[in-house]
């Protein structure tokens, strides 16, 4: 099991540091947070050490006016509209741009991000998919899936999604999504069945699983075989939003320092877990994963007893969604979870 960095503000050095210490990892770059120059400098330092490079071209909002995402070559040019763009070219000049200057170690694909399925967005997303399979020979390919919690809570919309993307002649899928209601930790138990429910399909296809913008309670997805989350240290690569890649900028907003507790899987005012499951096989992490979040459950119970408020980061409010969810998965799913 595999531990990604989420490239967000100021984590060059940061990323340099973690990425010395753990060979066994990798990082996901950002446009949005680096100039091309500056990214490009300490991707040799990177490489360097061994790891794992990816770079998301982050095509989520092609109306974008961000200036660091539109100073990349890619988009030199460009002018988006939907019915004259030429998904094909752009693509290719994403994964040009991907393998010649960065030199990625899997190409991750443009996606655009929508809260809707209309079959325009998914000619576009099979278009890419299918440039990036007959341009990309040497390493592995993703595509990207972007969506909203409308589009995930439509069960006949998902499945239509899903049953495409399984079907795409890549290796994997760089997964991101929106929680409902902008929440950080996700309340709503049919979300979170559909996501288990979702990844365990792609994973069973035999394609690899990338969440991206993964935080505390992405620790459920083990349990559908998924190998690698991705998430960084401020709280905007930990939970997905796509109105960050339009022409909201956060740079300037406050940042405070919040303490991560394992125990209670809580957040508190005043990276290993993720791989605590690698040792048992695939088809046991479920049960295992349902284990972890019992014991959580009983901690966070404990300090309640006590007195203590666990606030707005507190995993309190999400545990009960989290522990129903994987139960119905596990009992609807549990042959296919025994064929991991």
């Amino acid at each position: 099991m595999k531990f990604l960095l989420q490239q967000g503000w100021g984590m060059l050095a940061l990323i340099d540091d973690f990425l010395r210490e753990h060979e066994d990892s990798g990082v996901i770059l950002s446009p949005r947070v680096c100039d091309r120059d500056q990214m490009e400098k300490y991707v040799k330092k990177f490489k360097n050490h061994g790891n794992a490079i990816f770079f998301d071209p982050q095509f989520y909002e092609p109306r974008t006016d961000l200036d660091r995402i539109l100073s990349f070559p890619y988009w030199e040019d460009y002018d988006f509209q939907t019915g004259s763009f030429d998904a094909v070219n752009f693509c290719k000049r994403v994964i040009e741009y991907e393998i010649e200057h960065l030199n990625v170690d899997a190409v991750i694909l443009p996606g655009r991000y929508t809260n809707s399925v209309d079959n325009s967005w998914l000619e576009m997303q099979y278009k890419i998919a299918e440039t990036g399979s007959s341009e990309v020979t040497d390493r592995n390919v993703f595509t990207t899936l972007a969506l909203g919690p409308d589009v995930i809570l439509n069960q006949d919309n998902f499945d239509t999604v899903i049953d495409e993307l399984i079907n795409y002649p890549v290796q994997g899928v760089y997964f991101v999504f929106e929680h409902p209601n902008k929440e950080f930790l996700i309340n709503n138990e049919l979300f979170l069945y559909a996501i288990l429910d979702s990844t365990l399909s792609i994973v069973l296809s035999g394609k690899e699983v990338i969440v991206g913008y993964a935080n505390q309670q992405s620790l459920i997805f083990a349990a559908s075989g998924i190998e690698t989350i991705a998430s960084g240290n401020y709280r905007n690569v930990r939970s997905f939003d796509h109105m960050l890649f339009s022409s909201q900028d956060t740079e300037g907003w406050q940042r405070n320092i919040w303490y991560f507790d394992g125990n209670t899987l809580g957040e508190y005012q005043p990276p290993k877990l993720w791989t605590k499951f690698e040792k048992f096989p695939k088809n046991q992490r479920a049960y295992e994963v349902k284990i972890f979040l019992e014991e959580i459950r009983e901690h966070n119970n404990k300090l309640r007893e006590k007195g203590f408020n666990p606030g707005e980061r507190g995993f309190y409010s999400a545990i009960e969604s989290t522990i129903d969810a994987l139960d119905a998965f596990m009992k609807d799913r549990k042959s296919d979870i025994e064929n991991l």
